[in-house]
């Protein structure tokens, strides 16, 4: 058995690192644990006012800017590639020094690949075992290589996955060949399902910006159109950080800046169709609510492009480009969806943290 002192650090791209890592969390503090969560920006913010009552620590951000057109996100991302290694480098050297200071027994990092040591257990979560650059297979195979080598680091991977059928990552997390040290753990959501009259369309914004704004300016001038003046659309804009949210032009768009889980839940419970990025992590909360939905990837992000073009193929989701004229079109096409029925076991994680002798 291991201690019980054990440290959760998501990665700062986005919330849907942080919002996977809450059941986790909640199911070891659950079990006797005491917990310290590392996070920065919107991250740390969001899991703070989850958690108020346990200790934060403030980790160093990657500072990755991202591009306004999304056919140089991959061109950008290499050019920061030098900053990205700095940053892990950076955040191995904070865990060396915080570790003397806090001696975790356990570390659980969601996607932050600096966040190992050699004396003590380590776990990084990550369902992108298998690297889709778009540069084709040459590039792949050198950023795969280094990826593995990275996750071999740990002493643990978790894949938020099925092994089997139905896989809700697909390729991503189905590589021809993953790290010894990678297991299934089955998907993570924070969100329980409610019943609830499903009466508005929910649009749940979130990923880097400039590419945040940019997705809700346009659907903010889809959704004035007077088209759809009888539906009540509900904007939450996944911005933690920030007190007020603007004010609605037409009275039928309601702006809310962010929502703790039970109260999203709930919201998405209510919801007759969600649009949202095709982040893994919104997969997972879409089809344990079993929710009809627009997935729009992050242009540029290949990751979210297989994700979106591949559940739609599956005939769990509808997808649409983020710069598609045909968007509006799309989202109500997507009404005569049916719901995605998966059966997804949702607790498979538990048995991970038994296995680890938490118990």
């Amino acid at each position: 058995m291991i201690g019980r002192k054990i440290l959760v650090a998501p990665l700062d791209w986005g919330l849907g690192h942080a919002t996977r890592c809450i059941p986790i969390i909640r199911e070891l503090l659950h079990r006797g644990c005491q917990v310290e969560i590392a996070a920065s920006g919107d991250t740390g913010q969001l899991l703070l006012q989850e958690f108020p009552s346990l200790t934060h620590c403030v980790v160093p951000g990657y500072g990755i800017s991202y591009p306004k057109k999304g056919n140089l996100f991959m061109l950008k991302m290499i050019l920061q590639l030098p900053r990205i290694f700095s940053a892990i480098q950076k955040e191995h050297k904070w865990l060396m020094e915080k570790q003397q200071e806090h001696q975790w027994d356990l570390i659980i990092s969601d996607n932050r690949y600096g966040l190992w040591l050699p004396a003590t257990r380590t776990i990084i979560i990550t369902h992108q075992l298998r690297i889709m650059s778009g540069w084709g297979k040459t590039i792949d195979r050198l950023i795969q290589c280094i990826h593995d080598r990275m996750i071999l680091r740990f002493n643990h991977c978790w894949v938020p996955d099925n092994q089997d059928e139905p896989s809700l990552a697909g390729a991503l997390s189905h590589p021809h060949k993953k790290p010894h040290n990678a297991f299934y753990i089955g998907p993570l959501s924070r969100l329980e399902a409610a019943t609830a009259e499903e009466k508005k369309i929910v649009v749940a914004l979130s990923g880097p910006e400039p590419q945040r704004t940019l997705l809700e300016n346009k659907l903010i001038t889809i959704f004035s159109d007077k088209s759809w003046k009888g539906h009540e659309i509900l904007f939450l804009r996944g911005l933690p950080h920030l007190p007020l949210p603007p004010t609605a032009t037409p009275p039928n768009l309601v702006f809310v800046n962010h929502l703790n889980s039970t109260t999203f839940s709930n919201t998405i419970a209510e919801a007759s169709l969600v649009i949202c990025r095709s982040g893994y992590s919104s997969v997972m909360d879409l089809v344990k609510l079993q929710k009809k939905a627009v997935l729009i990837p992050t242009p540029g992000q290949t990751e979210q492009e297989y994700l979106a073009q591949w559940l739609q193929e599956k005939n769990l989701f509808h997808s649409c480009l983020q710069n598609d004229p045909k968007l509006g079109e799309v989202i109500k096409q997507a009404f005569s969806l049916p719901k995605p029925t998966l059966q997804v076991n949702f607790e498979g994680y538990k048995k991970a943290l038994n296995d680890l002798g938490i118990q």
